[in-house]
């Protein structure tokens, strides 16, 4: 009897041991949110005409550039280029759509900022589908862009961690002001929550004061665009420097109340106030041993990896993103997404 004992409290402290030791890897939350599933989710849910025909935009400061993306939308090319990956099992009849719709958020994007990663395999493969068909893509580009937006390798080697989570972090902030969520946007995008802003880039930013906090955001992040972007730059540049204010209440009540509660005086901004008020957090307080920042969904994980995909199938080091600099140029990745 004693035998068995002893055998059955060994195995009540194994279990035990294993429960806590797999704990460690579990992705924490930031207070007040909910997990977010987003591995595995089928995109099942037919594309509303409302969000096919604003894109989701937040901004009306955006309706031109989306009014001009519409126009120059070659839907020819868009049937051929949906039958071709629908023939090969990339996308499904109903996901196509959604793949669709954060193409046309990229291009978006890729108009006003200096450098926009691609996250998703399955939109990457729209966009190469695209300029298979030369002149139709060309004349898209032409129209929309005034220029070629090329699809073009860059070295993956020379991304290093900081700037790969610099970039998913700024892509994260923009996006999310800009753009409303959806029910797929991880699914596609990959987990939000998962980065934060260099610290450098944070410190610049608190130590400008009133105007100057939306000028060193247009130097940073933004191209200089033609005249008829300027609203929607002036606008986007105006919006996060008031969620930096914003941010910067949270974390000084945080840090008078010890309260770990952060939730955004406007719903639809809590993604950014979350990244921004943590991306502060992190320049005073030293990353949990679990690597983990608690976040919406996701989490700040200080591994040193590069969650962008190599769009090229060859195994070679490139990955591909839009750089406004040029056109467009490829240096992107993925978080997991498909």
């Amino acid at each position: 009897m004693e035998v068995v004992f002893f055998l059955v409290i060994a195995a009540i402290i194994a279990s035990v041991i294993i429960k806590k030791a797999s704990g460690k890897n579990t992705p924490g939350r930031r207070s007040g949110q909910k997990a977010r599933s987003y591995k595995g989710t089928a995109i099942d849910k037919p594309l509303s005409f409302e969000l096919e025909q604003t894109l989701g935009l937040k901004m009306p400061e955006g309706n031109p550039l989306a009014e001009k993306l519409e126009h120059a939308w070659n839907r020819s090319l868009e049937a051929s280029v949906k039958a071709r990956l629908i023939e090969k099992g990339v996308v499904s009849e109903q996901s196509f759509s959604w793949y669709q719709l954060e193409l046309k958020r990229f291009f978006i994007l890729s108009a006003i900022m200096k450098n926009v990663p691609m996250y998703s395999t399955k939109v990457d493969a729209i966009w190469h589908d695209m300029i298979l068909f030369t002149k139709d893509y060309a004349a898209f580009c032409e129209e929309f862009h005034g220029t070629m937006i090329h699809h073009t390798p860059t070295d993956k080697a020379k991304v290093t961690k900081g700037a790969s989570q610099h970039e998913r972090a700024v892509f994260e902030l923009v996006y999310s002001v800009l753009f409303t969520e959806h029910d797929y946007t991880e699914t596609i995008q990959g987990p939000f929550g998962k980065t934060l802003l260099r610290k450098s880039f944070v410190e610049k930013w608190q130590k400008a004061k009133g105007k100057k906090r939306e000028t060193y955001l247009q130097k940073e992040l933004f191209e200089a665009a033609p005249e008829e972007y300027e609203p929607l730059i002036h606008a986007l540049t105006k919006k996060l420097a008031e969620l930096l204010e914003e941010a910067e209440e949270h974390v000084d009540r945080r840090q008078k109340t010890r309260s770990k509660t952060i939730v955004a005086t406007r719903p639809e901004d809590q993604t950014p106030v979350l990244l921004l008020s943590y991306s502060i957090l992190a320049l005073h307080e030293p990353i949990p041993e679990d690597n983990n920042y608690m976040s919406s969904g996701g989490y700040y994980d200080s591994d040193d990896r590069d969650d962008r995909y190599d769009h090229h199938d060859s195994g070679n080091d490139s990955s591909c993103s839009s750089d406004s600099s040029s056109g467009s140029s490829c240096s992107s990745s993925s978080c997991g997404s498909s």
